[in-house]
């Protein structure tokens, strides 16, 4: 039967030995039909869900990398630990524990967009937080003491 089907490789002339039968070749005219419709609206939705979760965790997550980059508290530990979470504990586990802290809080209808909005904000938080906290670690304290010197705000001097 090897014989027979010369052109073929190994695996292909074992799958026919065994009867195997091949799918036939995809021809042009044997495309399904793909409206616009079918390509925009997953993609209108993945970039409103992305959009909400960057608007959610902007201020929180900017003022928590300040704040450890800049402190010595003794709570800083914890809130290391809390924040970098998501990261290491598996995605299921994440996943599970926000859905019951969603059904606990009765965060409005918990399989809709808004709720991807949120879980996608809290994948996302711990590596802004991290973004945040190694850029402000490295500015030199001295050209922020200048600044503030100068008459610039606390605000101004991080911009």
């Amino acid at each position: 039967m090897a014989a027979a089907i010369p052109s073929v490789g190994r695996w292909e002339r074992a799958e026919a030995r065994r009867g195997a039968t091949a799918l036939p070749a995809a021809s042009a005219d044997s495309s399904l039909p793909v409206g616009k419709d079918d390509i925009l609206t997953p993609l209108l939705l993945s970039m409103r869900v992305s959009f909400v979760a960057v608007l959610l965790i902007l201020v929180p997550g900017t003022m928590i990398g300040v704040w450890l980059a800049r402190t010595r508290s003794r709570w800083r530990p914890l809130v290391e630990a809390v924040s970098i979470a998501p990261l290491v504990v598996p995605p299921v586990v994440t996943g599970f524990v926000l859905l019951m802290v969603m059904h606990t809080v009765r965060f409005p209808p918990v399989f809709t967009w808004w709720a991807a909005a949120v879980a996608a904000g809290v994948v996302a938080m711990p590596l802004l937080i991290r973004t945040v906290r190694s850029s402000v670690e490295q500015i030199d304290p001295r050209l922020a003491n200048v600044a503030k010197t100068l008459g610039a705000s606390r605000t101004r001097v991080l911009y």
